[in-house]
C-alpha cells in the first residue's frame, strides 16, 4: 500500500467528522470538496487495512454523511459494515451506534464502561447522557 493509502487509514474518521460538521453547518462547497477527495482515496483496499475500531467509526460516520447526500461507494460501505469481534468493546459500541443509525435494533451496550475517545458522544447519541463538552465532539451532530 502506498503512503497515501496509509495516511487515509490514520485520518479517515477525522476527515469524515470534518465533512459532517461542514455539511451540518451548511458549508456545502467545503463538504463536497473534502468528500470528493476522500472518496477517491478510500477504496476497499484501504478499508480492509483498517482496524476494527476505525472501521466501525468510519461506518457510523459514513451513514451519517449519507443523510446529507454524501455516499461512499457501495463496496467500501459494505466492507466498513463488517461486524467487529466481541472482544473489541469500543468497535462494537460504534458498530451498534451505526446499526441504530440505520434504524435497526441493537443489544444494549454502555460506551462509558470503557473510556476512549468518543464514549461520551456515543452515550449522548444513545440518549443516555448529555452532549459532550469536549471541543471536538460537541461540534459533531
Amino acid at each position: 500500500m502506498n503512503k497515501k493509502g496509509m495516511s487515509v487509514i490514520v485520518i479517515v474518521v477525522s476527515i469524515l467528522i470534518a465533512i459532517l460538521i461542514a455539511a451540518n453547518k451548511g458549508r456545502n462547497d467545503e463538504a463536497a470538496r473534502a468528500f470528493g477527495e476522500l472518496r477517491e482515496s478510500l477504496t476497499v483496499k484501504v478499508a480492509k487495512r483498517m482496524n476494527e475500531t476505525i472501521r466501525a467509526k468510519a461506518y457510523y460516520f459514513a451513514l451519517r454523511l449519507a443523510r446529507y447526500g454524501y455516499k461512499l461507494e457501495r463496496n467500501v460501505t459494505k466492507h466498513l459494515s463488517l461486524k467487529p469481534k466481541p472482544k473489541s468493546i469500543e468497535a462494537l459500541a460504534w458498530y451498534y451506534l451505526a446499526l441504530r443509525e440505520e434504524g435497526r435494533t441493537t443489544p444494549t451496550i454502555s460506551a462509558i464502561s470503557v473510556l476512549y475517545d468518543g464514549a461520551e458522544y456515543i452515550e449522548w447519541k444513545l440518549g443516555r447522557g448529555a452532549r459532550p463538552d469536549d471541543a471536538i465532539w460537541r461540534e459533531v451532530p
